[in-house]
């Protein structure tokens, strides 16, 4: 959705992270993925992007308003 904040998940490549960027998608927002590898962080927005209606805006981490850490404990 346009109107809502583009929200990055630094770590989103990973189970925990995935899971909440996808999440995040579904609520409408556009989430971007960061992760240590470039491909896994294309790997995972693809994987939400395919989970979502046409993952607008679906791609490797850059500025976000509204920037996630996720890392496992």
């Amino acid at each position: 959705m346009s109107d809502k904040t583009t929200v990055a998940v630094l770590g989103g490549s990973g189970a925990e992270g995935s899971g909440l960027a996808l999440r995040i998608a579904h609520a409408g927002y556009t989430v971007v993925i960061g992760s240590r590898e470039a491909s896994r962080a294309i790997d995972a927005a693809r994987a939400i992007a395919a989970q979502t209606n046409g993952g607008r805006g679906a791609g490797p981490a850059k500025p976000a308003a509204a920037p996630i850490l996720s890392t496992p404990l």
